[in-house]
């Protein structure tokens, strides 16, 4: 007898030669046997697949998003807890059931179960949550569709992390450029104006305001500059930053308490009630008003709207903060420089006015050359206007020319008005006078080289000059262009010791001496202010 083996235990068979001896009870008996065996490894096999299938439920219950089996009429075949929990019904009611009478409830299935059972995947909000709705098509060896698998994962903290994020990267990036803006600005209206539009346009806000704080009874807030709003409409708002009704919204709030006056819900802030059509014929639904301050004193107030409930996280109110800040600086940094400027034109007036009287006490000591140093000033300046030179240097050479001839209060005023030629103890006495001026000027600070301009006027390019000899560019531009206004106007006005020589003898003068006695750049300006432009004397 030989054995096959079994699951269980060897079935005896017989061999041939005993074959013919086995009675029918025995054959029966033997099959018996084996059915009972096979029958154990079915059993066996079951338990198997069954607790494979229990696996399998546990491991999708283990996922906390919800996953569904559903056929092609959309009817639920299998779910998870997690499904079965969202649903709020028993597995038994949610087998058979299409799923979208269930969870998520709506009229039809989601449009990527629609798409001809292929794999798809969209986004929907239900019920307050952001799910990403993946659908896959289970198909046989032939291809055949069986069924799909439907996930519903839910990603709204995702989504609303990548929201803040974004929400910040803007935040940040409006910071960035409205730093851009403060370093350029020159002027405080553009740059409020600059500021609300980087709010609006870089910051991806709805709208800017930037209120001043009045000083007036009502203590009103006057807009200064604005974004976003409808032509007209800031004008509307009457925003007041007293405590009384209108000075409860968040502009008014933030001027009288100097700090930072959040409102997450423009449409539930009691404050807000007289701006709620605005606000939502506007569409905003939240704000952040933002102090501006200096010296401990709230000047005025950057308000900013946003589309979104709650769009201020504490990350962003705190970059906006340093934003109304930087602006505040910005704005207290071009009063200063506005304020030195007109210290300095009021200074420039002043000196200016201290020239001319300087000068006029030259020409009292001296009526026949009356108003020959305002000629020459007016000349000189006009030479460096057409040489290019900058208003500051234009200025400069002006004033040395109101005063070249300064000098020449310390000559007696009979040498001065002789009317016949001056002998040599004469002509040494004139030739002092740029040193005598010089000395008179030197002690006073102008802020340009006033003194040393007045000193150098009769210098020389070959140094043929006085009082220094001084050749080449060891002289001023600001002197070379002084001595050509000189000689010229001196030629073509009358003197005591001799009548007007006339312009185009004075012309030719500075002419024959371009290079060697005088720049011939400043010759060059000179002669075409006269011929080309038609320059002539003030009177």
């Amino acid at each position: 007898m030989s054995w096959l083996p079994c699951a269980r235990s060897p079935v005896p068979v017989w061999g041939s030669r005993h074959a013919a001896r086995r009675s029918p009870d025995n054959v029966m008996q033997d099959e018996r046997v084996a059915m009972l065996f096979m029958l154990e490894d079915m059993e066996r096999a079951r338990k198997q697949i069954e607790e494979m299938h229990l696996e399998w439920i546990k491991a999708l219950d283990a996922i906390d998003d919800p996953i569904f089996l559903h056929d092609r009429d959309f009817r639920v075949l299998r779910a998870n807890r997690a499904y079965q929990r969202l649903a709020g019904v028993t597995f038994k009611e949610l087998v058979g059931r299409p799923y979208y009478e269930i969870f998520p409830k709506m009229d039809a299935p989601l449009p990527c179960c629609q798409r001809a059972m292929e794999n798809a995947e969209e986004e929907i909000l239900y019920a307050g949550r952001i799910y990403r709705s993946i659908a896959a098509a289970v198909r046989n060896e032939q291809e055949e569709y069986q069924f799909s698998i439907h996930i519903l994962e839910d990603v709204t903290e995702f989504r609303k992390q990548q929201t803040a994020l974004q929400q910040i990267n803007h935040a940040l990036n409006t910071i960035r450029t409205s730093n851009q803006t403060l370093l350029h600005a020159q002027d405080e209206r553009r740059l409020l104006q600059d500021m609300c539009d980087v709010a609006v346009k870089t910051g991806t806000y709805r709208a800017a305001l930037v209120g001043y704080a009045q000083d007036d009874a009502d203590k009103s807030v006057l807009p200064m500059a604005h974004c976003g709003f409808e032509p007209g409409e800031v004008d509307t708002l009457k925003i007041i930053w007293a405590d009384v009704e209108r000075g409860q919204g968040p502009t008014g709030r933030a001027i009288r308490t100097g700090q930072t006056q959040l409102v997450h819900h423009l449409g539930a802030d009691p404050g807000y009630a007289p701006w709620r059509m605005h606000a939502m014929k506007l569409g905003v639904k939240s704000g952040i008003a933002l102090p501006l301050r200096s010296d401990g004193k709230t000047f005025g107030c950057l308000t900013i709207y946003a589309v979104e409930e709650g769009a201020f996280t504490p990350e962003i109110v705190s970059l906006l903060e340093e934003m109304a800040g930087d602006l505040a600086f910005g704005i207290i940094t071009l009063r200063l420089r506005e304020a030195h400027r007109e210290h300095e034109r009021r200074l420039q007036k002043n000196m200016l006015q201290t020239v001319e009287a300087i000068a006029s006490i030259v020409e009292m000591r001296d009526p026949y050359t009356s108003g020959h140093q305002v000629r020459v000033a007016e000349l000189a300046r006009e030479i460096a206007r057409q040489m290019g030179l900058t208003a500051d240097e234009q200025q400069a050479i002006h004033l040395a020319g109101l005063v070249h001839d300064l000098g020449k209060i310390s000559i007696p005023a009979d040498i001065l008005s002789k009317p016949g030629r001056l002998n040599e103890a004469e002509y040494s006495l004139i030739k002092r006078h740029p040193q005598a001026g010089y000395d008179i000027l030197k002690g006073v600070d102008f802020s340009w080289p006033i003194a040393q301009m007045v000193w150098q006027h009769h210098e020389r390019l070959d140094g043929s000059g006085y009082p220094l000899g001084l050749q080449g560019d060891e002289i001023l531009l600001g002197a070379r262009i002084l001595s050509v206004a000189d000689i010229v106007e001196a030629m073509s006005s009358h003197r005591p010791y001799r009548p007007g020589l006339g312009m185009e003898a004075a012309l030719e003068e500075i002419g024959r001496g371009r290079g060697t006695h005088y720049d011939a750049q400043v010759v060059e300006a000179c002669i075409a202010l006269f011929k080309e432009h038609g320059y002539v004397f003030p009177k």
